[in-house]
């Protein structure tokens, strides 16, 4: 399941509540954004011991600062409040899964 997070808060509050936690950062004119959206909602049915958040940086605009993203599609892994890993734009599914993997391990 994908949920949205609103606020600089609460993104710094999942990063840090999470063993491991997904964040997709994307804005709603992004079109790469929405061509990823079904991988990410797939990916996150997939791995379900996996939190997986999405926020929109023209919401959140701070998420850039909080994260290091400079555009966006970003998707970020977090393990124990520490980001592990990243993909940035149109990727496949597999090797977002791999980078999933390579943090839980």
């Amino acid at each position: 399941m994908l949920n949205e997070l609103n606020n600089i808060e609460e993104v710094k509050l999942i990063t840090n509540q999470h063993e491991v936690v997904v964040l997709d950062l994307y804005a709603t004119w992004c079109v790469p954004c929405q061509q990823m959206l079904p991988v990410i909602e797939e990916l996150s049915n997939d791995n379900l011991n996996v939190p997986f958040y999405k926020i929109d940086i023209d919401k959140v605009p701070e998420v850039k600062e909080f994260t290091g993203a400079k555009a966006v599609p970003m998707l970020l892994v977090y393990k124990a409040g520490r980001k592990k890993e990243f993909v940035f734009g149109i990727n496949p599914k597999e090797k977002i899964q791999v980078k999933i993997n390579r943090t839980i391990k």
